[in-house]
Formats: structure tokens, C-alpha cells, sequence
């Protein structure tokens, strides 16, 4: 199972990028050249595990309490300054980072903050998760020793000719 990290800022080790299967762009903000450029650059820093210039950050990051990264583990990055209002909304697991939209500070203003948001986006982050797990757990069997997959059943013993 995976838990979804609630850090104010992305850790900088590589991880895996992925689209939500619910990713939206309501606003056409990756038709922008410049917005488009600091997507991409944001999805390099997050491949390579290189840390992100402040400036994709709130000025108040790790500051003051961000109540979607609090309740929902989903975090935003402003494109290009700290003061911008286009958004990436994503969220960060392990390895493993889920772009979910393009927008801006509207989830801010539901109540609860951010609810609508998060129902929104649960079904694409539940598919997203499902199918990481069973990506590590096809992983992890396919590491196994002869061994270790008899003892757990996923191969039968053979049976000894004449037996």
C-alpha cells in the first residue's frame, strides 16, 4: 500500500513521473511555450532527482500549514514564480510522482478546502496506486528465488517421475 508523502517540498532522489488518468488542464495552461517549459523542467527535476528552484514553491512553504498537503497529501508548485497563480497540483509517493492538474488557487476556497479537488482525482489516484503496487509486487516475484516461490506457493513442487 502506498502512502502518499506530505512533504512542503519534493524530495530530491529520482522518481517515476506519471499522469493521473484524470489529469485536466482546464485552463489550457500547458499550450503556454513558457508554462510548458517549466512543466517539463519540473518533470526533469523530479526524473533525475535534482532538487527544484525555489521559485515553484510558495513563499511560505514548509512556513505555514498547507491544508491540502495536510489532508489530502496533494501539493502544489506555482509555474515559474512563487507568486504566480498557475498551478501543478501532484501528488508524491516514494518513488513515484503523480501530476493530477493544471489549474490554481480555487481548491483553496472550497469547503472543505479542497474537497471537490480530491473526489475529483481520488478514482485517477487509486488507479495510479494500484497499478504501482502491482508493478513492485511483479518486481519483487520476479527477484524471488526458485526456493522462496515453492514456499510461497507461486510455483508447484515437481514431482518426482514414477511418483
Amino acid at each position: 500500500m502506498l502512502i502518499r508523502q506530505k512533504l512542503s517540498r519534493l524530495e530530491a532522489k529520482p522518481k517515476k513521473v506519471l499522469l493521473s488518468p484524470t489529469f485536466r488542464d482546464p485552463a489550457g495552461i500547458a499550450r503556454n511555450d513558457g508554462f510548458a517549459a517549466n512543466i517539463d523542467l519540473i518533470r526533469k527535476c523530479i526524473a533525475n532527482g535534482t532538487p527544484l528552484p525555489s521559485g515553484y514553491y510558495s513563499k511560505v512553504a514548509g512556513l505555514r500549514m498547507d491544508t491540502m498537503l495536510a489532508n489530502f497529501g496533494i501539493m502544489h508548485l506555482h509555474l515559474g514564480r512563487s507568486n504566480t497563480s498557475e498551478l501543478l497540483w501532484l501528488v508524491q509517493y516514494p518513488d513515484h510522482v503523480v501530476f493530477l492538474e493544471l489549474s490554481d488557487h480555487k481548491p483553496f476556497d472550497q469547503r472543505p478546502v479542497g474537497g471537490r479537488f480530491n473526489q475529483y482525482h481520488s478514482g485517477g489516484l487509486i488507479t495510479r496506486e494500484k497499478e504501482i503496487d502491482a508493478a513492485a509486487a511483479a518486481g519483487k516475484a520476479a527477484r524471488l528465488t526458485y526456493g522462496e516461490k515453492i514456499r510461497l506457493g507461486l510455483i508447484k513442487r515437481p514431482t518426482k517421475p514414477g511418483s
